[in-house]
């Protein structure tokens, strides 16, 4: 009797054992049918969800933000076009000298341009930008202050504001213009040329500084002053005239500064040639909204007696 009972419970058990390991492996079924699907829908793992933390939220990443913490003065500006800008609102020292910055990574403006009777702007590059000068010693300052010796009244009617930078050739410099035409509505635009203006333009590398290497058309030849430079220093510990001959035939002597400013060279040629005629073109720009615009030579060297010889011929209007 005790042996029968033995068994019935013991086939109760296996039955019960039986049905629970059915009911196991229908959860288990369940779980992943449920788990597969959700992942095929979602591309996430439900379980990854259940048992891994929520992730933090984190705020927009702020490209501006994130920019001024570089150690160097300049940063990418909004327009690929113009490439760099002097970090806004901020304070860096340009050959130990510091200078400050409005919202536009701009100098100072002179005046109050929203009552100004004239508005006058200052484009170029660090001559403009007043490189290794202090706020009150910009050329925009110092016009501001001759404008007022020779009319009492000027301060108050003119205001002088600054669009340049450290590092912009011409094409930068002008489509920086074109960008801010608007916000600064100028009544007359003094662009101060520079030998650099037909350098290749600059970039900006992830700490802040001028990125000579930046090429746009990596199918041409580099031509700028620090590349001249550059070609220079590394000439001068050149091991043997084998070296030397290798840096010829690879292009290098055509980044010289006296073949990109000589007029002889096709590419030369072609960046004369279109220096001129942006600077004709932007001129009937601001022609067309009744602004004056006119080139000042504030050096006197080969390529501003080209340029001037230039203009008179292809853009006299200028």
């Amino acid at each position: 009797m005790g042996a029968r009972a033995n068994a019935v419970g013991s086939a109760r058990i296996a039955r019960v054992l039986q049905r629970g390991g059915l009911a196991l492996f229908a959860l288990l079924l369940a779980v992943l049918l449920v788990e597969g699907g959700h992942s095929l829908f979602t591309g996430r793992s439900l379980v990854d969800r259940l048992l891994l933390p929520a992730p933090v939220a984190s705020a927009p990443f702020d490209r501006v933000a994130a920019g001024a913490l570089t150690p160097g003065p300049y940063a990418l500006d909004p327009d690929p076009e113009v490439l760099l800008r002097v970090k806004p609102s901020s304070r860096h020292a340009f050959a130990g000298v510091p200078a400050s910055t409005d919202e536009f990574g701009q100098r100072p403006t002179i005046g109050t341009p929203a009552s100004a009777d004239r508005r006058v702007v200052l484009l170029g590059d660090s001559v403009a930008f007043g490189y290794g000068v202090s706020d009150e010693h910009t050329h925009a300052a110092q016009l501001s202050r001759w404008l007022a010796g020779a009319c009492p009244d000027a301060a108050s009617r003119v205001s002088v504001a600054t669009l340049a930078c450290p590092g912009w050739n011409a094409q930068s410099a002008f489509r920086a213009l074109r960008d801010h035409r608007g916000r600064l509505d100028p009544h007359v635009v003094l662009y101060i040329a520079v030998a650099n203006d037909l350098d290749d333009p600059k970039g900006v590398d992830e700490l802040g500084w001028h990125d000579i290497d930046f090429e746009p058309d990596p199918e041409r030849t580099a031509c700028s002053d620090e590349r001249h430079m550059r070609l220079m220093q590394a000439l001068q510990g050149v091991p043997s005239r084998a070296t030397l001959l290798d840096i010829v035939a690879g292009g290098g002597l055509r980044g010289l500064e006296h073949a990109l400013r000589s007029g002889v060279t096709p590419e030369s040629r072609r960046r004369w040639d279109r220096h001129v005629q942006e600077i004709a073109r932007l001129h009937a720009e601001l022609a067309t909204r009744g602004a004056e615009f006119a080139v000042v030579l504030p050096f006197d060297d080969d390529y501003y007696r080209q340029l001037e010889l230039r203009l008179a011929a292809a853009a006299p209007q200028v």
